[in-house]
């Protein structure tokens, strides 16, 4: 599912999982008090009286009464925007982690599925009026990829080549990058429901919290938490997957500024890999694609791109990069040597394993030196 090599990574994934439905974040949240006002003000329910959005993570439960033992209608998404269309006055009181949240049953309305509408407790939305538009959650799967994104000139690359062997492709091995940090943090904020039923998860930057859904309540694309990645002293980023319809891309997601990394790569369902020098001053990507499949859509079989991350402290200051494409072989494994040069795995045949998996046939070994 996540390319189209049965290759494995060193970073962490994330198995997304059933949420139980809930009404507010907290499984461990407890319904104090309930009350009732002598006579509540009635407001007609097709006229919208205000705006809210849903702050409650793991959604926020709707019902056809306000009450807690009413009947469960759905589920409100963290981020969505509300229409209330009724004030009840009927108060409540939870517990959520010792702090208790005063508030009363709300009737609001989807603006993105009108024909969603039930009581909420308005203790997990956020009015509009006071809401601060920059802390609210951003949905990934609504935006426009107009967020903050590098700009980087990409130039061609030339290398010196010379033939090698395995012995000496794996001596380099353990140049390929690990985690240096493992005390640094490696999963989402948070995350909820089934990837084929709707779920998403969270990732929080320093500035922002981001969605990222999948499911089936999503067109494509759908997304996938990879891990956090720690580049150097200074780059700290989240590694996410789009995928869905033939098409798998990466990108990265800055945790100090929320910048946007995009892996440039000429291919909409290949392998990509990352590899980072051993002093950490460049950084390597490579995608190849099944070439015997893909021939009339690509004019290569393989793409390798150089980013200079030696001066940098966010992915925004990254402002040029080096490109090198080839119509000779595919790249399975790369070791990198020292700054400036590196050995590739490449090979130009694949077969069919006994899972229908395409592996490599004829594996070679390149040492390849920039010039």
């Amino acid at each position: 599912m996540f390319s189209c090599k049965d290759k494995k990574t060193n970073i962490e994934q994330i198995e997304i999982t059933t949420q139980k439905d809930a009404l507010v974040i907290n499984k461990n949240i407890d319904f104090d008090k309930q009350t009732t006002q002598a006579k509540p003000k009635i407001i007609q329910p097709t006229k919208e009286i205000g705006v809210v959005y849903v702050i409650a993570e793991n959604g926020l439960t709707y019902r056809k009464e306000p009450d807690i033992n009413s009947e469960k209608l759905g589920k409100f998404e963290l981020g969505s925007k509300l229409s209330l269309v009724e004030k009840t006055g009927i108060q409540l009181e939870v517990k959520d982690n010792q702090k208790t949240i005063k508030g009363e049953w709300i009737k609001v309305i989807s603006k993105r599925y009108k024909w969603h509408i039930g009581y909420v407790f308005d203790g997990f939305v956020i009015d509009s009026t006071n809401a601060d538009f920059s802390k609210l959650i951003i949905d990934y799967s609504f935006v426009n990829r107009s967020l903050k994104q590098s700009k980087i000139e990409y130039q061609k690359v030339d290398f010196e080549f010379a033939k090698t062997n395995l012995s000496e492709f794996n001596k380099y091995q353990i140049s390929k990058f690990e985690n240096p940090n493992k005390s640094i943090e490696i999963k989402p904020l948070v995350s909820v429901g089934n990837q084929q039923d709707g779920g998403y998860f969270i990732l929080k930057t320093n500035k922002n919290i981001f969605k990222f859904p999948c499911g089936k309540n999503y067109s494509r694309p759908c997304y996938i938490y990879q891990g956090f990645y720690h580049f150097n002293q200074y780059l700290n980023a989240y590694s996410i997957g789009r995928f869905g319809d033939g098409i798998f891309e990466t990108f990265y997601l800055d945790k100090d500024n929320s910048s946007i990394f995009e892996i440039n790569s000429e291919y909409d369902d290949g392998n990509f890999n990352m590899f980072i020098s051993p002093l950490k001053e460049k950084l390597i990507v490579v995608s190849s694609t099944n070439y015997e499949d893909y021939k009339e859509y690509y004019s290569s079989r393989s793409s390798l791109v150089i980013y200079d991350i030696k001066n940098i402290k966010t992915f925004t200051d990254i402002k040029k990069a080096y490109e090198f494409s080839s119509e000779d072989w595919e790249i399975s494994n790369l070791n990198w040597i020292n700054e400036k040069s590196f050995i590739l795995e490449v090979y130009d045949k694949t077969k069919k394993d006994n899972n229908g998996m395409d592996v490599p046939v004829n594996l070679n070994y390149l040492k390849v030196t920039l010039k």
